[in-house]
């Protein structure tokens, strides 16, 4: 076999076999040629790129032998053929499409020209459908004009009413069934029934309207006499409006201030009620209380009577202490039926009561040290009954002049010295009128 001298890739000169000539057998006879490590590296690369593999995958492999390169051949020349079938119902379908192009352009053309007899059916059809319209509005008219009397009949409640829809009803009744005979001729009898009907059925509707205008007026007067909501209480003999009258009697009510005839009289409650009252007296421990001082402040017995300018009778007031042995000098209690307002309490300071409130002492109880009586058990409270069954007084009547608070005070005869602020207390009960 022939050689022939070559350069490798290092540039060293080296002798290698000629390449035979192109042919099937000397490819048969052929052997593969060594590639240098360089150049099998760098195909090796290619052969890894997405690009190239993306390539490779889409070409199609050719026909490894001549008989199956004729297969492909026969195969090509079947799809030729089809093609070429393909290809002549094209030109039969462009060729129809041709033809209805001239169709459309021949419809086109009569749509938008002026043609007489085209004209003619379009005038014919215009003045028939105005006509069949005014015919029919004037039916709707007219049922429009049943139906509003039909409605009012309907939804009223009247002695009367009921009469004339029984009767309208038989009549009506009779009137259907010669109206279904009437109703597919023409009949001169059908256009005076159909004038009697409606002359009727508008003297009906005047009569209704007369009633609805009588009761808009009488719902009128009852709305003046209710009166609204925004309208203010009247609590005195003077004019209002029904609302006006009830929110008085509700405010006065809520107020407690509601009186029904003459004297007291209980609404919603009744007499004989017995409230215990425990008010709060708060002392000082230091310093000691001195010989005409006040104990406490003046204290209110807030809405002590059942309602203002009431009365009652008062059934236990005592006195309480936790100083050991009670109070050990004498002391005294003031009851007022009315806030002496003109004089000034402080408690731990002298108490000079004012002139203006002489009058307002309902009454004033001396309690002496000797009326403590030790506590019973547990208890820590030294106690004076000053008005009981067996106190120092046996009850006290009360009756005020206006409102309902009662008031006391407390006043020492000695010195006293208590230990905490809260060494006193009182337990008052009553019978309220």
């Amino acid at each position: 076999m022939s050689t022939m001298t070559v350069k490798d890739a290092t540039g060293t000169t080296i002798t290698i076999e000629k390449p035979l000539a192109p042919n099937r057998a000397a490819a048969a006879l052929s052997r593969p040629v060594v590639l240098s490590n360089e150049d099998k590296l760098a195909i090796d690369a290619l052969a890894t790129q997405a690009t190239a593999v993306e390539i490779l995958a889409k070409i199609i492999a050719a026909p490894s032998t001549e008989a199956k390169q004729d297969a492909g051949n026969t195969s090509l020349s079947s799809i030729d053929s089809k093609m070429s079938t393909l290809a002549g119902y094209v030109d039969g379908l462009e060729a129809l499409s041709s033809a209805l192009n001239g169709y459309v352009d021949g419809l086109e053309t009569l749509v938008t020209s002026s043609n007489t007899k085209l004209d003619t059916i379009h005038s014919d059809l215009g003045t028939t459908l105005a006509g069949l319209i005014t015919t029919l509005n004037g039916y709707v008219d007219q049922l429009e004009g049943y139906t509003d009397g039909l409605e009012t009949l309907v939804t009223s409640s009247n002695t009367k009413l009921d009469t004339i829809h029984t009767d309208l009803a038989t009549t009506l009744g009779g009137f259907v069934d010669g109206l279904e005979t009437l109703v597919t001729s023409s009949n001169t009898k059908l256009d005076t029934i159909h004038t009697d009907l409606g002359t009727t059925l508008t003297n009906l509707i005047t009569t209704l309207n007369g009633y609805v205008d009588q009761l808009e007026g009488y719902t009128d007067g009852l709305e003046g006499a209710l009166g609204i909501s925004s309208g203010s209480a009247v609590i005195t003999d003077a004019n209002g409006t029904i609302q006006q009258y009830l929110r008085g009697l509700v405010t006065q009510w809520i107020a407690g201030t509601l009186v029904v005839g003459a004297g007291n009289n209980h609404i919603g409650q009744v007499g004989g009620i017995t409230p215990i009252t425990r008010p709060t007296i708060t002392v000082q421990a230091t310093p000691d209380y001195s010989d005409g001082d006040s104990i406490g402040p003046l204290i209110t017995l807030s809405n002590f009577a059942r309602v203002a300018a009431g009365s009652g009778i008062i059934t236990r007031f005592a006195m309480r202490t936790k100083l050991s042995g009670g109070i050990l000098v004498q002391t005294f209690l003031h009851i007022f039926d009315s806030n002496p307002s003109s004089t000034t309490f402080t408690d731990n300071g002298a108490l000079t009561l004012n002139s203006a409130d002489y009058s307002k002492i309902l009454k004033t109880i001396a309690i002496a040290s000797s009326d403590w009586v030790a506590p019973k058990g547990v208890s820590p409270w030294y106690t004076c009954e000053v008005i009981g069954r067996s106190g120092l007084v046996e009850y006290l009547e009360y009756s005020l002049a206006s409102g309902r608070d009662l008031y006391f005070a407390w006043e020492a005869d000695g010195t006293i010295n208590f230990a905490a602020t809260d060494d006193v207390a009182a337990v008052i009960a009553q019978i309220q009128d």
